[in-house]
């Protein structure tokens, strides 16, 4: 025997050693849990939607006043609300800038990504046109609709989406300078300073 076929032997002895150790272990009850849950449509909207929004924070939120964004998408089971999350980081405040100027600069971030948030996803379009490309597109089937997909489904999920926008300071990352919570269909928004 030469010297690359017992290399060979090793190897297949130490793979056959490998996997049969290996082959004898079950999954773990967590494991076996997450195995047995179906995803819904749901929850699949909530992911298109999250990693839509991962994408278009970079390229269209991100403005000259935003030193970086991020986007989440989350729901809140004891409010029934779909929330689109925009954490902010605003560019360094100048050194002379006052508390009212930081707060009312912050201000603008959050009027400003609302609004483009409620452009994006066409609230100002009629019915059709936002069932079909608006923030619905998500969350319904692909090219048609559910044979129990209630008639108003699309325009609940509309009326239960907030636009919430948190600013913070670049100079000290954990001070919440401004916070902004806007329901997607309409236009008030509540403003809450950060402490």
């Amino acid at each position: 025997m030469d010297r690359y076929d017992a290399m060979r032997i090793a190897f297949l002895a130490a793979l056959f050693l490998g996997l049969a150790s290996t082959g004898h272990s079950e999954p773990s009850p967590s494991v076996r849990y997450l195995m047995k849950e179906p995803v819904t449509l749901f929850d699949w909207g909530i992911i298109r939607l999250y990693d839509y929004l991962d994408e278009y924070a970079t390229h269209y939120l991100k403005t000259n006043s935003v030193q970086d964004i991020y986007c989440t998408v989350s729901y809140d089971s004891g409010r029934n609300k779909i929330i689109i999350s925009a954490i902010v980081t605003r560019q360094p405040e100048q050194e002379k800038e006052s508390p009212a100027s930081v707060r009312s600069h912050a201000k603008n971030i959050c009027v400003e990504i609302t609004r483009t948030l409620r452009r994006e996803f066409l609230t100002d379009r009629d019915r059709h046109v936002r069932r079909t490309s608006g923030i619905y597109r998500f969350f319904g089937h692909i090219g048609s609709q559910g044979k129990e997909e209630p008639i108003d489904a699309f325009d609940e999920i509309e009326r239960i989406t907030i636009i919430s926008v948190s600013v913070y300071s670049a100079k000290d990352p954990g001070r919440l300078i401004l916070h902004s919570e806007s329901p997607l269909m309409g236009k008030e928004s509540v403003f809450a300073e950060g402490k």
